[in-house]
């Protein structure tokens, strides 16, 4: 543990002269600090707007934070109705780089895709948008099988 970290707790939990309330209180503001450091997978596929599909097999996009970075895991499968691809994120991007991510594999109305998909997360935006491949190209708007798999980080304003 880092002198930083050790400073933080005890301000957090010991000066500043307020008692605290109870052990509960104390652990669940130690849990939130923990989090804070160390990261909490967290399931975030019913809170997103997803556009792309018309329904789904499975849909599942977890986030973890560890302070201002934000790991993003996603699966989406079903049936697609949009030229597009985008969801939204739990933070909005930070100011600054672009958010660039081509891992992950891309079927796009029942047809797998040569090279991974290609996600951008614009500066001060919440949402993730996406090429169906690396090399380009719109979705299409057929109502055949879609799939949409990767991981991604981006930095939290």
């Amino acid at each position: 543990m880092t002198a930083r970290t050790k400073q933080q707790l005890y301000d957090r939990f010991c000066s500043g002269g307020s008692a605290k309330n109870s052990i509960s209180q104390i652990e669940t503001e130690f849990e939130d600090l923990i989090d804070t450091f160390f990261g909490t997978l967290t399931d975030y596929s019913d809170d997103s707007t997803i556009v792309g599909w018309s329904s789904f097999t499975t849909k599942h996009i977890y986030y973890t934070r560890i302070s201002n970075l934000i790991f993003v895991s996603y699966r989406l499968i079903g049936s697609g109705n949009s030229t597009t691809i985008t969801f939204t994120l739990p933070f909005t991007a930070a100011s600054g780089p672009r958010y660039l991510h081509k891992p992950g594999k891309s079927r796009d109305d029942g047809t797998w895709q040569s090279g991974a998909p290609f996600g951008r997360v614009l500066t001060d935006s919440d949402t993730i948008s996406f090429l169906k491949a690396e090399a380009g190209g719109s979705w299409s708007s057929g109502t055949g099988a879609r799939e949409l798999t990767g991981e991604f980080w981006y930095i939290k304003a």
